[in-house]
């Protein structure tokens, strides 16, 4: 018996040091790649783009939304950032998307203008964005519409994400919201909602996150954050 616990041991031994190797072969792959050699021949190729033509084009527009993004990702000092900020990286996104689908994906950005300066998780609607693309107009031929929304609500700010793409079943939309309201561990290097939810409530607290509700047509992901204004990103 005890020489079959020994076994178990080393295996889970075996297995710790295997996943840290991983994670140290990949963290090492990253840090060979340095963002600000990146940043800096996207606007090299910008230059060459304009150089080309003698004047802004797609390639342009496409690196200068990708070098607003990566600018972005590069300020790792907060964990929350202005609505305004986030709206910017948001936009610079869908930029990019809507060169990929052209005038098949429409963007509405219906935002109180008085949210702008509250604080709210870095990178919390893209993520959403993207899911709605890669999985609510999957395979749809019609155009796809996505709405995002933002008001306040007393002390809360609220944002819903909507698409009119094929939507799920009440099952997966309540087994999704069941999923949302357990652990707030965060696993994985994916930025999905998962994700979102779960930094969401461990910057603001329990009350605070993501909810999925069904529509007509698609579905819709709402956040609620606290409404905390100011420049304060301390958090």
């Amino acid at each position: 018996k005890q020489k079959k616990e020994e076994r178990r041991r080393r295996k889970r031994e075996l297995t710790r040091y295997i996943t840290s190797l991983k994670e140290t072969q990949i963290a090492l792959l990253q840090a060979q790649i340095n963002p600000h050699f990146l940043f800096n021949t996207l606007q090299s190729i910008s230059f060459m783009a304009i150089a080309f033509t003698r004047t802004d084009n797609t390639v342009t527009r496409a690196v200068d939304m990708l070098s607003s993004m990566m600018r972005y990702m590069m300020e790792v000092d907060y964990n929350t950032v202005t609505v305004e900020k986030e709206l910017e990286y948001s936009r610079a996104y869908i930029g990019l998307e809507q060169l990929r689908f052209g005038e098949k994906l429409k963007v509405d950005w219906e935002i109180d203008p008085q949210l702008e300066t509250c604080q709210i998780a870095k990178v919390t609607l893209q993520p959403i964005l993207e899911n709605s693309i890669k999985h609510g107009f999957k395979n749809m031929k019609e155009e796809g519409q996505n709405v995002v929304c933002g008001r306040r609500e007393e002390e809360d700010c609220v944002f819903t994400v909507s698409d009119n793409g094929i939507g799920q079943t009440e099952e997966w939309i309540d087994a999704k919201n069941e999923e949302l309201g357990k652990s707030m561990t965060l696993t994985g290097r994916r930025i999905g909602i998962q994700n979102v939810n779960q930094r969401i409530r461990m910057i603001f607290g329990m009350n605070y996150g993501l909810n999925i509700r069904k529509m007509e047509k698609g579905f819709c992901v709402e956040i609620r954050i606290p409404a905390v204004s100011g420049e304060d990103k301390s958090r």
